[in-house]
């Protein structure tokens, strides 16, 4: 063996006898990408939580505002189901927006997975 090759040999297996194995650049990149769409998603869930109870805790002061104003049985009633109405609404309609972001998280996150897999066959 040359000298040039015996040095390629020796770089290619020092890091495998001393337990590292170096990944290609990319699978590296994929894979903290991966992980930072998983806390995204992640973060996502709780966000939407805290929106929801925001929303409910002003329905029911909006509904306690009902209650409490002046009005026959009759106009009570269509006022609450006004107000059921509208924030049944906007949760649908914070429902559909969350559960869209998260559906094109989860396709990134299995795209970058095969990506990974295709790369390491190679």
């Amino acid at each position: 063996m040359t000298k040039k090759a015996m040095v390629l040999a020796f770089a290619l297996a020092a890091p495998a006898a001393f337990g590292q194995t170096s990944m290609p650049a990319p699978v590296n990149t994929l894979r903290q990408e991966i992980k930072r769409d998983k806390d995204g998603l992640s973060a996502k869930v709780k966000a939407e939580r805290a929106e929801r109870r925001q929303m409910l805790a002003q329905e029911k002061a909006e509904l306690a505002k009902v209650a409490k104003s002046e009005g026959t049985r009759a106009e009570k009633k269509a006022a609450r189901q006004a107000v059921r109405a509208k924030y049944a609404q906007l949760f649908k309609d914070a429902h559909a927006k969350g559960a869209y972001e998260k559906k094109n998280l989860r396709e990134d996150i299995s795209s970058k997975q095969g990506q990974i897999k295709k790369l390491r066959q190679s």
